[in-house]
């Protein structure tokens, strides 16, 4: 139920249900505006202008520590997802976002000297290892380092920050680094910093909107950029929940 919800609340889903209501509406003038709104949001969403701009919203959010604040004690990596080795499936490692994550840990590691917590369970109930665990072998086996903790357990970022606390709170490890994409940042810092930590951004990557040359391409939908609008929208949405669910607790 809950991947039904995140589904239809989330591009392309969202405004095709939109443009679905509106076909079942069409005789009347309600119908034709929702058509016409849930088309244009779907070919706004797919401009990679458009895309990478909701990208770099979310990224302004991005909050760093005052200059009273303790310094990082650890580097806390987040997962993201599974690469399939095999066409069947069963053999997989961790996928190219997580490989970016665990790329600027290191470098990261070799300039502060501090240990390395990989996060991530395996969200199937075990029919596959951790993504925590995968991440600890890539570490090992591709960039020669090692993670001094690993968490497999966790499912989302609320859990990243969750399960990472009861491993790291009880060493009084309480300022960290987290590592994710920029987008990723504001939804994790919130996380992490209700989990009991203060937190220091380390972006792997940012979205870049400088470099692009104006011509009709501009106009031309794609699907990276309507991915690029999903992330957006996800992690926007992410942020008002946890927001709500934190009021809530308080």
């Amino acid at each position: 139920m809950y991947n039904l919800i995140k589904g239809l609340t989330l591009p392309p889903a969202n405004f095709l249900v939109i443009v679905i209501i509106g076909y079942f509406l069409r005789r009347h003038r309600i119908g034709t505006v929702l058509i016409v709104t849930g088309i244009t949001a779907l070919y706004l969403l797919s401009n990679a202008v458009i895309a990478s701009h909701l990208l770099k919203l979310i990224e302004s959010h991005i909050e760093i520590p005052g200059p009273t604040a303790a310094p990082p004690q650890a580097i806390v990596v987040l997962s993201a997802g599974y690469l399939h080795l095999l066409p069947e499936g069963g053999t997989v490692t961790v996928d190219a976002m997580t490989l970016d994550r665990l790329r600027f840990a290191v470098r990261l590691q070799q300039k502060t000297g501090l240990p390395i917590l990989v996060t991530g369970g395996s969200g199937k109930r075990g029919k596959r290892p951790p993504v925590g665990r995968l991440m600890a072998d890539s570490l090992r086996n591709d960039f020669g380092t090692t993670a001094t903790w690993v968490e497999d357990e966790s499912a989302t970022t609320g859990e990243n920050a969750t399960f990472s606390a009861k491993i790291l709170l009880p060493q009084d490890i309480r300022s960290i680094y987290v590592v994710t994409q920029a987008w990723h940042l504001p939804r994790s810092i919130g996380a992490f910093r209700a989990a009991g930590f203060t937190v220091w951004p380390f972006a792997a990557g940012y979205t870049n909107t400088d470099d692009s040359t104006p011509g009709i391409w501009m106009l031309i939908p794609s699907a990276k950029a309507l991915l690029n609008s999903y992330y957006a929208f996800h992690e926007a949405l992410g942020l008002i929940w946890y927001r709500v669910k934190q009021s809530a607790d308080t």
